[in-house]
């Protein structure tokens, strides 16, 4: 597979499209999802994974948590931080 988009190949961005929802369902019960918080720690660990585990699937895994990371800030911030629980559900306010 020697096709890129950017500086992936079709490899690596199958590997982030598998990546990214099975990271995010298991993040979510430890550090939750949606939030500033879950936001900014999922980036760190993006930071981490991408300095600490080389090759594809280390490049691939950053790439998941990076990109999580980043739509959970934007939804806590695009929601007006109404916040979601560790569950992923965003909380009843009513």
């Amino acid at each position: 597979m020697s096709e890129k988009i950017g500086k992936f190949n079709l490899k690596e961005l199958a590997m982030v499209t598998i990546a990214k929802p099975v990271l995010e369902k298991v993040l979510a019960g430890v550090i939750g999802n949606g939030t500033l918080q879950s936001g900014i720690i999922k980036l760190v660990g993006a930071y981490f994974v991408g300095n600490s585990i080389d090759g594809s699937f280390g490049r691939a895994i950053a790439t998941a948590l990076a990109i999580d990371g980043g739509e959970d800030i934007a939804i806590n911030l695009l929601s007006g931080g109404l916040g979601v629980n560790p569950a992923g559900t965003i909380e009843d306010t009513i």
